[in-house]
């Protein structure tokens, strides 16, 4: 027997009121709450409440699928795009391109869910769909966006960012300034004010000091001694001094990069304002000096990282789209309070992600004559955890065992070894009895280079494992690491992403937000103060408050499965250490969002590796505290005066005691 169907519009059509001035094929939601409050019964009230709030978020989202694929038959055809209007003020949303995880605020766009419900009246759209909103601003309540054929009150927003629940606003103070200035030149004022006073008295000299910026031409014309050899008809000169290299000395050197990636201004901006200030330069040296003279600072960035890892057993991480010559690649960025690092990779999956953490983001070989391939894969006891974990096939797995083991293989080899003894031996048997070769699916091929990366990362020696990776919710970062924890922000987000439409859902979605926050806060507390008493109290309170049964269907399943992430989210318990949201790496990523936005995207090898080296310098520097300026200004004259930025990290880190809780478990 067929299942009965509730029509929507029907069903509210009978209860909808006609005596407001309006139709009963549009329905207020408040009708509905106030005809759901006649129900005396409980259960049945429940039962039905839930059955309205997943009937009309099923009509919301049929409308957006019918919205997408109507702008898609324009597109198509080539008629006018539906525009779409920005939002208010304090929407700083990168819109070209961007994934939700582009920004700190994820998923806050104006494009987002909201504008897909928005009305069609703009340009493209029918009359009879104008017509429609012409009707609709003549309503009582028109100002209220209609979703199917119901009016929704102005209560749901697409903003899910959490700063205002877990953030307190603090009364502003100046900074303090005057202690940081270095003072160039000092003069000694003694004209008096016109009009003094008779009855004044001298106090002395009060210092005052004003910041000013000299941006001027700085020429040198060298004198080289030269030498002319007739045999070789080659002349030899005497070498210029460290910095200066071609027509430019070490000021000019200097400031390119820095404009380019500190201020982020473009390579054509960059040349205007150059020239503007009396020297004369090229499009292509400026790119050079970008790109091709980055070869003084690979050694720092190797430095960076390694001195990174090292500094603590936990990195967070996170990754955002960065266009390479066209084609979408991705921009890892790892990090700490000591540090950040961006690579960039062809893609966001666990082998890239591996291959960041040794190094590897920019070269596959060992860097020899031969350029020998480096090896990357490796079968042992760990991989095959991994691959149980993954319900891979048992024949499978026996049949990889059959291969060397606990040998490492470079990816040719490995590849090779699979298509030739592993594909082969998966058969399967086929009507009347007869087995033919089968072969490795895609998918099981991806599961096998997973298992067999991670075991390779763990058993390699050249570069220091990470024990605990700190990201969002992404698939991509399981298993790479023992210990995965959880940012809080993110899991939030997942609250501030559902959109109740009955007010009681409404009411019961803000209660539970407030005492999520409410439990984020005392979590905070608890890494200034650890102890073991407060740490039960809040592993038994997690259990308590994600427990909770609201009558929301929608937030009781996302409860659920909060609670399931127990581990992952309450790992700052036994790590004090451990930030409790993974904002500093997605302000780094929103870093090289903007980056795109202003330079869109890499053409070579080269400029891909440039970004990320000198944005790491940029982002490592700010958080130590160091001039930038100075520092490649430092390293590019090579007088090596300033420490470097690996030094300085072991230094932080020893400072913040970053594995303080791992030495002593």
């Amino acid at each position: 027997m067929p299942k009965p169907v509730l029509r929507l519009p029907e069903f509210l059509g009978r209860r909808g009121p006609t005596s407001a001035g309006y139709s009963a094929d549009v329905i207020d939601i408040t009708d509905i709450e106030n005809a759901l409050e006649t129900v005396s019964d409980e259960a049945p009230k429940r039962l039905l409440s839930q059955v309205i709030e997943a009937l009309l978020a099923e009509v919301a989202e049929l409308r957006e699928d019918l919205q997408s694929s109507q702008d898609e038959i324009k597109r198509l055809k080539g008629l006018p795009a539906r525009p779409v209007f920005g939002g208010g003020k304090g929407n700083d949303k990168d819109v070209k391109g961007s994934s939700d995880k582009d920004a700190g605020n994820k998923g806050s766009s104006d494009e987002g869910s909201s504008s897909k419900r928005r009305d069609k009246g703009g340009k493209g759209s029918s009359d009879k769909d104008a017509a429609k909103n012409d009707a609709g601003d003549k309503h009582p309540k028109g100002d209220a966006p209609i979703i199917g054929s119901i009016v929704q009150p102005e209560a749901s927003s697409t903003d899910i960012s959490s700063e205002q629940e877990r953030h307190s606003s603090n009364p502003w103070h100046k900074g303090f300034k005057a202690g940081f200035i270095v003072v160039h030149n000092e003069q000694y004022l003694d004209e008096p004010p016109p009009d003094l006073p008779s009855d004044v008295v001298d106090i002395g000299y009060l210092p005052h000091v004003v910041q000013d910026l000299l941006v001027v031409p700085y020429n040198t014309r060298f004198q080289q001694r030269g030498w002319y050899c007739a045999s070789e008809h080659k002349t030899y000169l005497a070498p210029l001094p460290p910095g200066y290299k071609g027509d430019f000395g070490p000021g000019v050197r200097t400031l390119v990069p820095s404009l380019h990636f500190i201020a982020n201004v473009s390579q054509p901006c960059i040349r205007k304002f150059v020239e503007s200030a009396g020297v004369f330069i090229s499009s292509g040296t400026v790119s050079n000096m970008l790109v091709k003279e980055t070869g003084l600072f690979h050694a720092e960035f190797d430095s960076i990282l390694r001195a990174g890892l090292e500094s603590s057993p936990f990195q967070c991480t996170d990754h955002t789209s960065s266009p390479f010559n066209g084609e979408l690649h991705q921009c890892q960025v790892l990090g700490n309070p000591c540090y950040t690092v961006y690579a960039t990779t062809p893609s966001k999956s666990r082998r890239a992600i591996i291959q960041v953490l040794l190094n590897r983001a920019h070269s596959t070989t060992d860097g020899a004559a031969d350029n020998k391939p480096l090896p990357t894969y490796l079968l042992d006891t760990r991989a095959y955890g991994y691959l149980s974990r993954q319900r891979c096939p048992r024949k499978i797995i026996n049949a990889l065992k059959e291969l060397p083991q606990e040998v490492a293989f470079c990816e040719e080899e490995f590849h090779l070894l699979l298509a030739e003894r592993i594909a082969p031996a998966i058969k399967k048997r086929v009507r009347g009895g007869e087995e033919v070769q089968q072969g490795l699916s895609a998918l099981r091929f991806k599961q096998i280079c997973d298992a067999a990366a991670i075991a390779f990362y763990h058993a390699q020696k050249d570069w220091p494992v990470v024990n605990t990776l700190l990201a969002d919710g992404a698939s991509t970062f399981e298993e790479i690491t023992d210990n995965l924890a959880l940012c809080w922000v993110h899991e939030g987000r997942l609250y501030k992403k559902l959109s109740p439409y009955l007010q009681q859902n409404r009411k019961a979605l803000n209660r539970f937000l407030g005492r999520l926050w409410k439990f984020y806060g005392a979590l905070l507390l608890y890494r200034q103060n650890p102890t073991p008493k407060i740490k039960r109290a809040l592993s038994n309170g997690y259990d308590r408050l994600f427990s909770t049964v609201t009558g929301y269907d929608a937030l009781d399943k996302r409860i659920a499965a909060t609670l399931a992430k127990k581990k992952a989210l309450l790992m700052v318990l036994d790590h004090p250490e451990l930030p409790l949201h993974n904002n500093d790496s997605e302000l780094a990523a929103r870093a090289r969002v903007r980056k795109r936005d202003v330079s869109l995207q890499n053409r070579t090898p080269e400029g891909a590796r440039s970004w990320d080296i000198f944005m790491t310098l940029v982002a490592t520097a700010r958080k130590l505290g160091v001039n930038l300026s100075d520092y490649l200004r430092d390293r590019i004259t090579k007088t090596n005066a300033m420490p470097s930025l690996a030094s300085l990290i072991t230094q932080r880190a020893a400072t913040l005691k970053l594995a303080a809780s791992w030495n002593t478990s």
